[in-house]
């Protein structure tokens, strides 16, 4: 009875040994990590860069999406993701991720503001003859997105917003009616600029 008495206070004193091992492994280093963007554009892409962690140890990156990127610390400690995501269009405002080491366990909590985009079409004319050319600029689109482009609800053009994200579209006016309404409308953003024409023969 004493045997086992004594054999079971062994484990305890041996887990507890363990448990404060971990805990003092742990204390032992005081990581910081932070995203390398405070503010991002959908299409941007996103890094991760930290110190103080512990050498080799396993750094888990997540966020309420289910984004789940892991980095390995360097024997100093310190890792870089510069171009760990790419900024999806459904994260907008707020986007918080969590970073924490499997050694450091120390969890750090970094949020960043993601934009959108505001494009803004102009015809090159507002008051044109049926059946006419005429071109329409736009600003502001993902850069690289496909925009297409509407009149009264037809599509009559298609072309890619370049790096900065403008377009250029050339078409022709309505051959009947007093106005039009043109469109222009990004496929991966979703996001679109409306104006109206009047028309005159």
């Amino acid at each position: 009875m004493v045997c086992g008495i004594l054999a079971v206070s062994a484990s305890i004193a041996q887990a507890d040994t363990i448990v404060k091992s971990d805990a003092l492994a742990a204390r032992q280093y005081y990581p910081k990590a932070a995203p390398t963007l405070w503010y991002a554009l959908p299409g941007d892409r996103l890094g991760f860069r930290g110190v103080g962690f512990a050498p080799g140890e396993t750094i888990w990156i997540t966020d309420s999406a289910r984004t789940s990127l892991s980095a390995r610390a360097d024997g100093n400690g310190n890792f870089n993701m510069p171009s760990a995501v790419l900024v999806p269009f459904d994260w907008q405002g707020a986007h918080t991720f969590t970073i924490r080491g499997t050694i450091s366990k120390w969890p750090i909590v970094s949020a960043i503001v993601v934009g959108t985009f505001y494009p803004q079409i102009a015809p090159s004319s507002y008051w044109i003859g049926v059946g006419q050319s005429m071109s329409v600029s736009g600003v502001s689109f993902a850069p690289g997105e496909r925009v297409q482009m509407f009149v009264n609800e037809s599509q009559v053009a298609r072309t890619t917003a370049d790096g900065i994200g403008n377009v250029n579209f050339n078409i022709t006016a309505p051959g009947s009616g007093a106005s039009a309404t043109l469109t222009a409308r990004g496929l991966s953003s979703g996001l679109s600029s409306t104006r109206v024409i009047y028309l005159h023969r």
